[in-house]
């Protein structure tokens, strides 16, 4: 492979992740098709052999933001077996080594959003056997346990990936979000601002607080927050479904299009069925057997796209 090729394929996988960034990884996967052409094409060399490895991690992690886990777990599975063929000498090519580990992190990653908790904290928790001070492993670790609702376990996580980095936005929320399910909560919501002051728009730490707030018998307050965070995460279910609550604990209009677009953004949001049947039914003073039939055939036709 000439340096020019190599230029272009590198040009292509900044430009897919830039896409992926701005929430558009099927743009990216373009990019990334077409520097995987142009690898295929040309002879194999130390260089070579990073941008491969590096072109399946960023194409596991836009399959993973489609929603095609699968996809993504068969790319990181990929970008396993190239790293055990990476060379030594360009295994720093980037702030961290580029070695099996970011791989197994992304897979804990994938794993998790497919419900397998247990398995994405087994990957996490080997890695931190091997490398202790792993900061990628220490905050996704925090992220796990949160996710498991294991508050303390994600408390003690957070505050280790803080020590080696304090303005890690994601551990920070996620410290946020663990305080307040311990019941912490001014705790929760002075860190939560903190995260806040330094990215207004980061939308975990939006909608942590607003849910934070919702604890708090706040949902006035409650209500900016979470606009916020659908605006800028337009395809959080759960943000969308808490909007609709603190619509409704406020007195205000609106929850039963929150509830519907919480749906739109994952079906199976059970808790979103429950409060669509009930807002439903209050609209209208139908029973609860036919607010279950509109529910069901609503989900259906999202269903059907």
């Amino acid at each position: 492979m000439t340096g020019f090729d190599l230029v272009h394929v590198m040009d292509l996988m900044n430009k897919g992740t830039s896409f992926d960034s701005l929430g558009k990884p099927r743009e990216a996967l373009t990019c990334y098709t077409e520097a995987e052409r142009i690898l295929k094409s040309r002879k194999g060399n130390g260089e070579t052999k990073v941008a491969e490895f590096m072109l399946a991690c960023n194409k596991a992690i836009a399959h993973d933001n489609l929603g095609d886990y699968q996809a993504s777990i068969s790319q990181w599975d990929q970008a396993l077996k190239l790293a055990d063929n990476l060379p030594a000498s360009t295994r720093h090519a980037s702030s961290l080594p580029l070695d099996k580990t970011s791989p197994l992190l992304g897979k804990a990653l994938t794993l998790a959003n497919m419900g397998d908790l247990e398995k994405a904290i087994k990957i996490c928790k080997d890695v931190l056997s091997i490398q202790p001070e792993n900061p990628v492993a220490l905050a996704r670790m925090g992220y796990l346990s949160l996710r498991a609702e294991n508050y303390q376990e994600a408390i003690h996580w957070c505050s280790r990936a803080l020590q080696k980095d304090k303005r890690d936005l994601h551990s920070l929320s996620n410290l946020g979000a663990a305080l307040s399910g311990v019941g912490r909560l001014e705790d929760a919501r002075a860190v939560l601002q903190q995260v806040l002051n330094i990215a207004p728009t980061h939308p975990p730490a939006l909608y942590s607080m607003g849910t934070l707030l919702l604890h708090m018998d706040l949902p006035e307050q409650a209500i900016g927050y979470l606009k916020k965070a659908v605006t800028f995460n337009p395809t959080s279910s759960e943000a969308w479904n808490h909007l609709g609550i603190a619509l409704l604990q406020s007195g205000q209009s609106g929850s039963r299009e929150c509830f519907e677009q919480a749906l739109k953004a994952d079906t199976n949001n059970l808790a979103a069925l429950g409060n669509l049947m009930g807002a439903i039914q209050s609209e209208t003073s139908c029973s609860w057997e036919d607010a279950e039939r509109q529910v069901v055939e609503f989900v259906n036709r999202v269903r059907r796209g």
